[in-house]
């Protein structure tokens, strides 16, 4: 009796069209199991390839794809001997990419969509890794496979639960890739997909899990003039390193109150960590403002980039991250005030974020002496200029109010003294003058960085003006 002979009694539990009871119908077909189960076991390991490649083709001459469950279990009775996920789903795509039919390769992603949830996947193999994203490709620049492509993504998105960070790294960098070299409406469809993996198995320690070389690629394409672009990598940047998944409650400026409860998480001190966030600082910060100087004007976009840091303050809640956050909504406070004119519409917001940033750090580090500062800056604020404390909106009435006073914004020399009273008694500390000293340096070096970036767009503009 051949494999092919079986495979086709198999194949067809419902086709045993004699003049049999029900119940003959059963017992044939529990008995032709039997038979494929005996046959997989004198083929296999040794013939796999044949016995995987006969039941497939079975498959496309009969057309029985779509009977997902049934011809999931077939395939799953070989891995139960084989235990070769990925070469049974290397087998399945070489259908996908010759066929014609969307139907037909939309039930075959299905199907392998059903057997990414068994088997061992401790490791996804590269080749089938790129046969996917290659595919997805392909299916967003043809709008035949529309439908085609929303299998691939659901599939994709299935096998990202298999995966580890580092292979979740290389997808993003290969679709990072794809998205530089097309229109923004493009981007747009790869942006879901990468996100998806920026926000998967995240848990690990970030030296572990993340190369600097990604990172600075993440960095660059926020300091892009493209909005897009920019608000992507801030989304990307922002999921790779919320652990805790605190999500929108970073996104929505708020001030946080000391004697508030919020569903903020709050990361454990890591030492790794911290090295990580020193090495990142000055490309993070130097392509953060620049990000909120090309698109500061755009909610969403000041949304993002003070959500960066805010994860940052929550993630690593050390001396250096608080530093780093009100150092940058200071840069972002005079970055305001010293903006050029298409900037001051989005003033109000930008103000309201650097308050949300600064009660984020006094919140986290339960600053006390630093928030009666805040809170008088805030009260003065909600009596003269509402407009400037958190909430933000997307558009604001009109008030008699000369913003020019310097009560309504946050000094350079409180904030810094305000970290000096939080940190100077923590144990993480040798002395007063080394947090001083440190938070000093912190200061100059984003003082400087602002000026750099200012410097070169006030350039660009004159050259524009002048040409």
């Amino acid at each position: 009796m051949s494999f092919r002979y079986v495979t086709g009694m198999f194949g067809a539990p419902h086709g045993f069209t004699r003049d049999t009871s029900q119940s003959t119908e059963r017992r044939e077909y529990r008995n032709a199991v039997m038979v494929y189960e005996r046959i997989l076991v004198m083929l296999l390991p040794q013939l796999f390839s044949t016995v995987v490649k006969t039941l497939i083709t079975f498959f496309n001459e009969t057309g029985m794809w779509e009977m997902e469950t049934y011809v999931t279990s077939c395939i799953k009775k070989i891995l139960l001997i084989c235990k070769d996920s990925h070469g049974v789903i290397n087998y399945l795509l070489d259908i996908v990419e010759i066929s014609e039919n969307c139907p037909t390769a939309s039930d075959i992603l299905k199907i392998i969509q059903n057997l990414f949830t068994y088997g061992d996947w401790a490791h996804m193999d590269h080749y089938l890794l790129y046969r996917f994203l290659e595919l997805y490709r392909r299916s967003t620049m043809n709008e035949e496979f529309e439908s085609l492509r929303w299998c691939l993504e659901s599939c994709i998105r299935q096998g990202f639960t298999c995966m580890k960070r580092n292979e979740l790294v290389t997808v993003i960098s290969v679709m990072m890739n794809w998205v530089v070299a097309v229109n923004p409406a493009m981007t747009l469809k790869f942006a879901k997909v990468m996100e998806y993996a920026a926000g998967t198995q995240n848990s690990e320690p970030y030296s572990l899990s993340l190369e600097m070389s990604f990172m600075y690629s993440l960095l660059e394409l926020i300091s892009s003039p493209n909005r897009y672009l920019s608000l992507l990598g801030c989304r990307l940047v922002f999921l790779t390193l919320d652990r805790l998944k605190n999500g929108s409650d970073l996104l929505r400026a708020k001030i946080f109150f000391p004697t508030g409860e919020f569903p903020v998480k709050i990361g454990q001190y890591d030492e790794r960590d911290n090295r990580f966030i020193q090495e990142i600082n000055d490309v993070l910060q130097t392509s953060l403002l620049t990000a909120l100087l090309n698109h500061g004007f755009h909610l969403k976009s000041v949304e993002m980039i003070f959500g960066v840091i805010a994860a940052i303050i929550v993630e690593v809640p050390s001396s250096f991250s608080a530093a780093v956050g009100v150092s940058f909504a200071m840069a972002a406070q005079e970055l305001v005030l010293t903006a050029p004119d298409d900037l001051e519409e989005a003033g109000y917001r930008i103000h309201a974020c650097v308050v949300f940033l600064v009660s984020l750090v006094c919140y986290v580090h339960r600053a006390e002496a630093f928030y009666l500062y805040l809170s008088k800056v805030i009260e003065f604020r909600a009596k003269n200029a509402p407009q400037l404390n958190p909430p933000v909106t997307t558009c604001y009435d009109e008030h008699p109010v000369v913003l020019a006073r310097r009560e309504l914004y946050l000094e350079d020399y409180e904030a810094r003294y305000g970290l000096l009273r939080c940190f100077a008694c923590s144990e993480s500390c040798r002395s007063e003058h080394e947090v001083q000293q440190k938070i000093s340096a912190i200061n100059k070096q984003m003082k400087l960085q602002f000026r750099t970036i200012f410097t070169r767009r006030s350039r660009k503009s004159s050259d524009l003006v002048q040409s």
